[in-house]
C-alpha cells in the first residue's frame, strides 16, 4: 500500500488503425516500375518492381509481397519489422528479408535476387509519415475537449502530448497505440432536473 498522490491532468491511451490497403498504395506509388541491375559474374539481370501489397504476418512481422518482372518473373515474399522513428515521426520497416519460402524457391532459379540493393531500397521507401496524422488528431481531440455538451454544461480541454508507444501488426489491419495526455475541466453553469 502507498500514499495516494493526486495528478492533475488525464493520460488515456488511444489506438488508431490502419488499413493495409493504403499503405500499399503508398509503397506502391513510390516503388513501382522502379528498376535495379544486378551483376552476377559477367552478366547482367535486371529486375523490375511490378507492384508491391502489405499485409501483417500477426507475429511483429510485416509481409510485402513483390509482384516483379524482368530478367525473371515471379513473386517474392520479404518479411520486416516496423519501428516508430520519434525524431522524424515516421513508421519505418527495418531488417527486411526474403522469407523461407522465398529463398527457397530462389535458391533454384534466381539466386542473384538476394543482392541487398533490392532489399535496401525497398526498405528505404518503405517510410510512413505520421507527423501531419498525429498533429491533425491533437487538433481534433482539442476541439472535442472543447465544446457544450448540453446547455449549461461546457468543457474545456487541451492535449499537451501524443507520444506512439506501440505497433501491432496485425493480420487485418496495422494498429498503432499511442498516449494522449492533456487537461479537462468541466464547468456546470446550470442543469435542467425536471423531466
Amino acid at each position: 500500500l502507498g500514499s495516494f498522490n493526486r495528478k492533475l491532468g488525464f493520460s488515456i491511451f488511444m489506438d488508431a488503425v490502419l488499413s493495409y490497403d493504403s499503405l500499399s498504395y503508398i509503397l506502391n506509388q513510390q516503388l513501382q516500375g522502379k528498376e535495379f541491375e544486378v551483376k552476377k559474374f559477367l552478366v547482367k539481370k535486371k529486375f523490375i518492381i511490378d507492384s508491391c501489397r502489405m499485409y501483417g504476418a500477426g507475429n511483429e512481422k510485416l509481409v510485402i509481397k513483390v509482384n516483379f518482372s524482368g530478367t525473371n518473373t515471379g513473386i517474392v515474399y520479404l518479411l520486416g519489422k516496423a519501428v516508430y522513428k520519434n525524431d522524424s515521426r515516421t513508421i519505418e520497416v527495418e531488417d527486411i528479408d526474403f522469407d523461407i519460402k522465398s529463398k527457397n524457391i530462389l535458391l533454384g532459379s534466381a539466386d542473384w535476387l538476394f543482392d541487398k540493393k533490392i532489399t535496401k531500397e525497398i526498405g528505404k521507401q518503405a517510410r510512413f509519415e505520421l507527423g501531419s496524422y498525429i498533429d491533425t488528431a491533437k487538433v481534433s481531440i482539442n476541439q472535442q475537449l472543447n465544446q457544450e455538451w448540453m446547455k449549461g454544461i461546457r468543457s474545456f480541454g487541451n492535449t499537451t502530448d501524443i507520444k506512439l508507444i506501440g505497433i501491432y501488426p496485425m493480420q487485418q489491419f496495422l494498429v498503432i497505440r499511442s498516449n494522449c495526455t492533456g487537461d479537462l475541466s468541466v464547468k456546470v453553469e446550470s442543469i435542467n432536473f425536471s423531466l
